[in-house]
């Protein structure tokens, strides 16, 4: 998921100007907390800190900046620092390239810190402005790509140290000084919206003449929808349902029907992990029962109420069930059953 997220992240920096050539003042550099603090006070964040491209300089100052700034971060002590050796190994390959350019930089980095597993990653660039040494370092969250820090800045060479020394602790003191809220990497519990897809093992017992021959039936069905719209209580989708079944006469052979319906639901109950949410059906079947003497196609009306139960694993997966009155109506005749169900749920 997280190299997915590089191209999309990658191209937005580049359009924003990650690297801009406009400096501001250190006073202005201090932005609000961000999602790379959400993790400070559940777990150590892991962070990333890349050897800087350097277009201005010895190249080996960008290894050395990388250094100094890690060295911040380790004495601290409440943090997990990639290996600066593996840092160096993983972009030398980059590095001997002389060719190489801002943008395959930044590339690059990202990569290698969601190869690491880093919650934080801070990269910057070295350039020249005249007779000054003009600094851009960031620092983002890996995982969503929001910016916690920011440098745009020109200093005297002979106050590069200092200027460093002040950014390695202001970063570091970024999370001293974020907000004590802690938002777990995956959410079991509350109300989640968004689309999923659920797959069941289905079953029902059917009631009048259908009795008479088949006993109970049983397949497969597929849900497409989506949770939160219009209120984070409602959700609407699409089921598709397969079903056979077994004879309980000689005088049939078969049973079977495929249904297609549209379905809104209402959670009524939310605990924890626990969701509780009641479901209205409406749209159609068709099936083929096949006797002793001929064979049938049928179409029906279908019409369903039912009590679904969610449980919530993660913030992605669940199981679910689900009990449901049927009624099957076709000029006037109708056909009513009970239904269940249990299955699977997935979110994104």
């Amino acid at each position: 998921m997280r190299r997915i997220f590089f191209l999309f992240f990658t191209t937005f920096l580049l359009h924003v100007g990650l690297f801009a050539e406009t400096p501001v003042a250190v006073t202005e550099l201090i932005s609000a907390p961000g999602s790379c603090s959400a993790e400070i006070r559940a777990t150590k964040p892991k962070i990333y800190i890349a050897n800087f491209f350097v277009t201005y300089g010895k190249k080996d100052m960008g290894k050395a900046i990388g250094d100094y700034i890690a060295q911040r971060f380790e004495s601290d002590g409440r943090f997990e620092v990639v290996p600066r050796a593996e840092i160096d190994t993983t972009m030398a390959p980059f590095f001997k390239n002389k060719k190489a350019t801002g943008d395959q930089y930044l590339q690059r980095t990202l990569e290698l810190a969601a190869g690491q597993g880093a919650d934080c990653v801070i990269f910057g660039r070295i350039s020249k402005r005249k007779n000054k040494v003009l600094f851009s370092v960031r620092m983002s969250a890996v995982a969503t790509g929001n910016g916690a820090r920011k440098v745009d800045t020109e200093v005297e060479r002979d106050a590069a140290i200092g200027f460093l020394e002040g950014v390695g602790d202001s970063f570091v003191s970024y999370f001293v000084n974020a907000a004590p809220v802690v938002v777990p990497k995956e959410a079991t519990s509350g109300k989640i919206r968004g689309f999923y897809i659920a797959a069941n093992g289905t079953g029902v017992i059917p009631f009048g003449f259908v009795r008479d021959g088949f006993t109970w039936g049983s397949g497969g069905s597929f849900e497409f929808g989506r949770k939160g719209w219009l209120s984070e209580d409602l959700f609407f989708g699409i089921n598709g349902e397969y079903l056979y079944y077994f004879k309980s006469s000689d005088n049939f052979s078969s049973l079977y029907g495929v249904s297609v319906v549209g379905l809104a639901g209402y959670e009524w109950v939310t605990s924890g992990s626990l969701h509780l949410q009641l479901v209205l059906y409406g749209g159609y079947q068709l099936g083929r029962l096949t006797g002793a003497i001929e064979t049938v196609d049928y179409g029906y009306g279908l019409f369903m109420a039912g009590n679904r139960a969610v449980y919530n694993l993660n913030a992605r997966w669940g199981i679910m069930g689900e009990a449901r009155y049927v009624l099957a109506v076709a000029s006037s005749t109708k056909i009513s059953s009970v239904g269940f169900s249990l299955g699977a749920q997935w979110r994104f």
